[in-house]
């Protein structure tokens, strides 16, 4: 990239952030830009090239996650995005013992015996049989 272009992005991005550092008018423009970036999100999804939407598979994809896990986040955004029917399966972390608030994962053992290890998020497709 010429210079030229690297000191216009250094300009925008010190514009922003002065407009966000305003009490009032960083609120307002927090709020556009998440409308703006809604609105983006469904202009492709809501057409997909003019082609049906696709039928539902026969049982919904099984998630197994936890609340604390970025991955698991990217997960559950692009299923909401995307309309997928998917089961959640919660899997609270181990440390959470200690504190007494779980006592026992029901789902933790299950995603360490079909998958060897525990990593999440993982999805189980029934429909295919495929697991990752």
């Amino acid at each position: 990239m010429s210079s030229v272009v690297l000191q216009a992005f250094g300009l925008a991005q010190g514009l922003l952030r002065f407009v966000f550092a305003i009490p009032v008018l960083g609120v307002a423009a927090e709020y556009w830009a998440a409308c703006l970036s809604g609105l983006v999100r469904l202009g492709p999804l809501s057409r997909a090239g003019g082609r049906p939407p696709p039928s539902p598979p026969g049982k919904p994809i099984i998630l197994y996650e936890y609340e604390g896990c970025p991955f698991c986040a990217k997960v559950r955004e692009a299923v909401s995005v995307l309309g997928m029917t998917v089961l959640h399966r919660p899997t609270p972390r181990e440390t959470l013992k200690a504190y007494g608030i779980m006592q026992e994962s029901r789902f933790r053992p299950v995603v360490k015996e079909t998958g060897g290890k525990l990593a999440f998020p993982y999805l189980v497709d029934e429909n295919t049989g495929q697991s990752m």
